[in-house]
């Protein structure tokens, strides 16, 4: 048997006692020691002896050593020795056997042989279920407790390896079986233990549950009226997660299910009526069981607005002061300020989603969708862009409560049920909204927001009377309540749209007011629902601008740092909208100001830079010209950004002794938007600016080229076009560089690169479109590259668009786009591969919008064909069909599609160009 050398244990127990300490000091000096055990073989062995054998030494040191242990073998498993391995399993063995009185070292034994179990496999120490398994059923409950607690976690950590057989057993046939005979064991402790344990496997959809899903159910009714709450809890998200993983399970009992989920809505522990709240969430996802819930929506709506007032825990956890009306002037901490991550401009012809800030955490994502393609089964958005927009009420950057599950659970019923819930809420509101107390006026404030998306069409004819009182609640003593207030204005802000100008001069003034009320979290929800507005509204909202302009630049003297954050996006919304409605001296004069102020107040440092770019980056395009007086030192200051980053970048990984934090990248990718936003906006007046920079801009974008982060990737890419389009003889001479790093992000199919991909072939395109056939080198080597996508834009493009997959769509677009673009550079290349893509390119091209780029692909196809005519003589009428169909062709489109028509008028047979001809009656005229 193994036994410690007693120096060498006595220095590890001293390191160990010092690292434990809260003055231990440097933590790389540590840390290097640490390490320099790892050189010892049996390193392990005296972590676990510490562990399990030292009861007389501190609790912390034993768990450290315990917590280092579980490390080592989750990170180093196959490179310790078989002889400490076994000591080491042994040793937990033994303390399983006879537990350790202190309940953080069973604990921690507890996930050292979850950790054994997990790298090493179930099957390579099979003994340890059972000796688990046999510990349950101890009378020595810290016995038992290890059992339940040990074999919970490896559920947990390998529940997949404990469903396949071992020696002929699989493990879940009697792990299962045992933990679902628990449920009704007398210590609530291990109720709870079994109930999450067997829980775990419903999603995985485990055939050892599934098929005791008759006992699995008996055993969780038999707890409805278990008088541990958290008993209850579980038991109720046990129900939740069957409902969403295998409702036909609960089919044959959901009426009991539903009676006792209700029951558990009023549930005095707000923790059981959380998970009840839950199941609602989930039941309205739920095809096919819809009706079952209908009688019972008399009882769940009124639940659900009792459960949405404020409760005092509510108030007392909420960031930051909420009774304080006049807290303008109070600096935010540190800690009420939400981490700035910068938000990326979409890419090129991305279609934006549609954002709402929603106190209910919802975060839309843009999940899509390529079934056929190489960038198939793309469920990781590698764009941030939507994760912030919900910038709202203080109360909803904190945890997930009673309150907000209601909320929520009020909102997606309201949608699968509009006209039932909507009906049910209007009596309930007509009683809350003009309650005494001022808690229960704002759940129906909230409840009415809630039920903005789905039941806007039976809300509608409430609105007119609503928005009186709505415009009265603006003016309540209580901060919650007008922030709240100022939230639904924005849930409701298509409707107000609709309603024309009458209701919008009343809303806005409103709003504007509340942008500068004296509580910073009505001055936050109020910028948000003006956003909203503003977005909603369009380019229409540009006959407000002087009094929004008024009202948005004002605030910059009263907000605090983390309000600042919604009115630069607020501002940026309204610069979107409006275009080039900002260029005109009074707007520039007011917005330019105080943006400048702020600009030179932070350091390149400070995080607070992200959404003043952002916010500059969406300015500087609408004002166009009218911004170069403020140009120069905003260029550079990108520049010197872009330049200090990368070289802090290349220090940090090239001196690892130097313990340099890594910067930020982010502050790359936002100084290349803010630049392509310049570019964008500028157009040919920026070119001063790129020929005299310093860096040298071509010089960073080769470098940010070589980069491996997305987001610098697809920023940089997105800026290369852009100076293609406005600047291209200054970026010329660098092409010979530059494209084939461009190439490179194309023929990259990862999934998380799709983003990078599409910006760089658009990109691509508007190159060729300008370098002619100097790019002919290139164009076989992009061409095939493109071909390979080609098969599978045909189905994206032509299906109808849905948001969940606008990347993928957008990729499909700027292929199309720029196949054809490369027929401008090289059609005697591009005209080789014609009869292999002509039939995909001319049922995409047909599915994309008019505009230029379309206009300019079709020339380029034109071009391809009339040096292979032959290749698409069979697919020459869909092109017909697309410029017939085009409602404003350019000139050099006609031309080249007419010599086209004549010169497939000489080489048909009379049946076909009788065929064509029919076609072509409405382009003759």
């Amino acid at each position: 048997m193994w036994q410690p050398q007693p120096e060498g244990l006595g220095e590890l127990v001293v390191f160990l006692r010092e690292a434990g300490r809260s003055d231990a000091g440097d933590p790389y000096h540590i840390q290097q020691r640490l390490d320099s055990f790892r050189s010892v073989p049996d390193y392990n062995a005296y972590l676990v002896f510490i562990l399990v054998k030292m009861t007389n030494e501190e609790c912390y040191t034993r768990q450290l050593a315990g917590l280092i242990l579980k490390n080592n073998i989750r990170g180093d498993f196959n490179t310790i020795p078989l002889s400490v391995l076994d000591y080491v399993k042994t040793s937990c063995c033994e303390a399983v056997l006879q537990p350790d009185a202190m309940p953080g070292i069973r604990s921690a034994v507890g996930s050292v042989i979850t950790s054994i179990v997990a790298r090493g496999q179930p099957a390579n120490w099979p003994e340890i279920l059972e000796v688990l398994v046999n510990a349950m059923d101890d009378p020595n409950p810290l016995k038992a407790e290890m059992g339940f607690d040990g074999l919970g976690k490896i559920c947990e950590d390998a529940a997949r390896d404990l469903d396949q057989d071992i020696d002929g057993v699989r493990p879940l046939n009697y792990i299962i079986p045992r933990f679902i005979q628990a449920f009704h064991h007398p210590n609530s402790k291990l109720r709870i233990l079994a109930l999450a344990t067997v829980s775990q496997f419903i999603p995985l959809k485990s055939q050892a549950l599934m098929s005791r899903m008759a006992e699995y159910l008996q055993g969780l009714f038999a707890q409805m009226n278990d008088p541990d709450p958290l008993v209850r809890q579980e038991l109720t998200s046990a129900l939740t997660m069957l409902l969403e993983a295998r409702p036909d399970k609960l089919e044959p009992v959901l009426t009991s299910v539903i009676e006792y989920v209700f029951h558990c809505t009023h549930d005095a522990d707000d923790r059981v009526a959380l998970r009840a709240c839950d199941f609602w969430l989930q039941y309205a996802h739920v095809p096919g069981i819809h009706d079952r819930l209908l009688p019972y929506l008399p009882q769940i709506v009124p639940a659900l607005l009792q459960r949405m007032v404020y409760t005092e825990m509510d108030l007392m956890t909420l960031v930051g002061g909420y009774g304080d009306d006049n807290d303008d002037d109070v600096a935010d901490k540190d800690q009420d300020i939400r981490p700035r991550f910068y938000r990326k401009k979409p890419q090129h012809h991305h279609r934006p989603l549609s954002t709402s800030f929603s106190p209910f955490g919802s975060i839309q994502d843009d999940i899509d969708n390529d079934p056929d393609g190489d960038f198939a089964d793309d469920d990781d958005d590698d764009e941030d862009d939507d994760d912030l927009d919900d910038l709202d009420d203080d109360e909803f950057f904190s945890e997930w409560t009673l309150r907000k599950c209601s909320a929520s659970a009020l909102e997606v019923l309201s949608t699968a049920y509009p006209h039932q819930v909507c009906t049910l809420l209007m009596p309930q509101l007509d009683i809350a909204l003009f309650q005494a107390d001022w808690k229960t006026r704002e759940s129906g404030i909230l409840a009415l927001g809630a039920v903005a998306e789905g039941g806007l069409a039976e809300m509608a004819p409430y609105l007119p009377r609503l928005l009186p009182y709505m415009f009265d609640s603006l003016t309540d003593t209580k901060p919650l309540v007008r922030a709240m207030t100022c939230w639904v204005l924005g849930r409701y802000s298509g409707w107000c749209v609709e309603q024309g100008n009458s209701t919008m001069e009343s809303v806005i003034p409103k709003l504007l007011e509340k942008v500068l009320d004296r509580n910073k979290r009505v001055q936050l929800n109020a910028c948000s629902a003006l956003a909203s507005l503003i977005e909603e509204t369009g380019e229409k909202i540009a006959v407000y601008l002087d009094p929004l302009l008024q009202g948005l630049t004002a605030a910059f003297d009263v907000y605090q740092a983390r309000n600042l954050d919604i009115l630069y996006d607020t501002l940026g919304t309204l610069a979107e909208a409006v275009g080039g409605a900002l260029n005109k001296p009074d707007y520039i004069l007011a917005i330019m100001p105080p943006l400048t102020e702020k600009w030179n107040s932070l350091s390149d440092t400070d995080t607070g830079l992200f959404p003043l770019f952002q916010c500059l980056s969406t300015v500087t395009t609408a004002l166009g010209p009218g911004f170069t007086t403020y140009s120069k030192p905003v260029f550079a200051r990108c520049l010197k950004l872009i330049a200090t980053t990368l070289e802090e970048n290349h220090l940090a990984h090239k001196r690892p002794d130097l313990m340099m934090d890594p910067p930020d990248a982010e502050f790359i990718v936002a100084a290349l938007d803010l630049l392509s936003g310049m570019v964008q906006g500028m157009n040919t007046l920026v070119t001063p600016l790129v020929n005299d920079s310093h860096p040298p801009l071509y010089t960073l974008i080769d470098m940010c080229l070589k980069e491996s982060r997305t987001d610098v990737l697809q920023s940089t890419c997105a800026l290369t076009g852009d100076l293609a389009a406005t600047c291209f003889e200054s970026l010329q001479p660098h092409l010979p560089t530059l494209v084939p790093l461009l190439i490179r992000q194309v023929e990259n199919s990862d999934l998380e690169h799709i983003s990078v991909c599409s910006n760089a072939i658009w990109t691509l395109g508007e190159i060729a479109i300008r370098w002619g056939d100097a790019m002919q080198d290139h164009v076989p080597r992009i061409l095939q590259r493109l071909l390979s996508i080609l098969p599978s834009a045909v189905t994206s493009l032509n299906t109808p668009h849905r948001d969940n997959n606008s990347r993928i769509r957008t990729l499909y677009e700027n292929v199309i786009i720029t196949i054809g673009r490369l027929g401008l550079a090289s059609p005697s290349v591009t005209s080789q591969s014609l009869k292999q893509c002509a039939r995909h390119w001319l049922l995409c091209a047909k599915a994309l919008p008019d505009n230029d780029e379309k206009d300019t692909a079709l020339i380029g196809f034109c071009l391809t064909i009339k040096l292979n005519p032959m290749a698409a003589e069979k697919e020459f009428g869909r092109l017909v069909d697309i410029v017939v169909a085009a409602p404003s062709p350019s000139d050099r489109l006609l031309k080249e599609f007419e010599d086209l028509v004549q010169g497939y008028q000489k080489i048909m047979k009379p049946p076909q160009w009788a065929r064509l001809s029919k076609k072509l009656v409405k382009y003759s005229h």
